[in-house]
Order: C-alpha cells, then sequence, then structure tokens
C-alpha cells in the first residue's frame, strides 16, 4: 500500500465513524456520487468540518483508492457489506476493506 498506510485509512475511518456516533446520515446515492468523483471526504468536510476534520494526509491518494474500491462494489453495498441506509456507514465499510486488504 504504496504512500497510503493503514493508519492513515484508519483515520478517515475514525473520522466518518465519528459522524455516525453523533447521528449524521447521508444517502447511499450521494456518498457513491462523491465516491465516483473522487470528493467524497471534500463533501463531507463542507458539511461536517466545523465537527469532524478530514484534512489528514494523502487526500488524493485516499480518493484514489477509495474510487476503486466503489468501481468494484457500486451497486452491491446491500450484498457485500450488509448496509443499505446509511452512506456514511458504506464509506466505513470500504475504509475498512482498504485496511484489512
Amino acid at each position: 500500500m504504496d504512500s497510503v498506510t493503514r493508519r492513515t485509512l484508519g483515520l478517515y475511518l475514525l473520522s466518518v465513524n465519528s459522524l455516525v456516533d453523533k447521528g449524521k446520515k447521508e444517502t447511499i446515492e450521494d456518498i457513491n456520487m462523491a465516491l465516483r468523483e473522487k470528493r467524497v471526504f471534500d463533501f463531507l468536510e463542507s458539511k461536517y468540518g466545523d465537527i469532524q476534520p478530514f484534512d489528514f494526509v494523502d487526500r488524493e491518494k485516499v480518493h484514489e483508492l477509495l474510487y476503486e474500491m466503489w468501481a468494484t462494489f457500486d451497486g452491491r453495498e446491500r450484498r457485500k457489506f450488509w448496509v443499505s441506509e446509511n452512506g456514511l456507514c458504506v464509506l466505513i465499510a470500504y475504509l475498512n476493506e482498504l485496511i484489512v486488504s
């Protein structure tokens, strides 16, 4: 995992997890669109940057890795990750998948 470490991915995962803990919810469609456009953390920062940071290192590389993961599983989130209600949970699943792979 060249320039992106599991620790970096873990920081992004914990930031998204914190949003879920605060009761935040995004549609799976909005998260998928942001993943497709390689701007998911820009999207989240514009909405939640005042309560949760997303300015960690290697952001562009993380966006690229997430795009590749999204391209593999898009449309099968429910089957692969057992998630169908909250796009933030899908993002957590993608980040986790990157960490363990």
